[in-house]
């Protein structure tokens, strides 16, 4: 099951740009992911753990860019 994120820039981008059964076949992983997804991240990004991580451009995105 597809989960929905409920932001209004999602609404507007499923309304207007893309429909969600497209961003379900173009994902690697069948969809766009949850907050959930991205959290263990950023508490990594927030602990001593990346004290050496500097202006690095990480996407958290399930792979959707390396696609």
């Amino acid at each position: 099951m597809l989960y929905v994120q409920a932001t209004a820039i999602f609404k507007e981008t499923t309304a207007r740009e893309t429909t969600i059964e497209d961003l379900q076949r173009k994902h690697p992983f069948n969809g766009p992911g949850k907050p959930e997804d991205v959290a263990g991240f950023a508490v990594v990004l927030a602990s001593e753990d990346a004290c050496w991580i500097t202006g690095a451009s990480m996407p958290v995105d399930g792979g959707y860019t390396a696609r």
